[in-house]
């Protein structure tokens, strides 16, 4: 079951990919999310869910 109020972020010595906590928030209009793509990284994106799980959005990140 999907928990709404979980956030998970993963830092280990700049090696691994992180996400960070949306800002503001709660947001109107925009927010601004920090993230870390490590060298060497073929993909990346980022999906945004729902309450339910249902994506509602996927942002490629590109230039890393």
């Amino acid at each position: 079951m999907l928990d709404a109020n979980r956030q998970d972020v993963l830092i280990n010595g700049g090696r691994r990919p992180a996400l960070g906590q949306n800002f503001p928030n709660p947001y109107i209009g925009e927010t601004v999310i920090e993230y870390f793509i490590p060298e060497g990284m073929n993909e990346a994106k980022i999906q945004f869910t729902d309450v339910s799980g249902k994506v509602i959005k996927t942002v490629s990140i590109k230039n890393f």
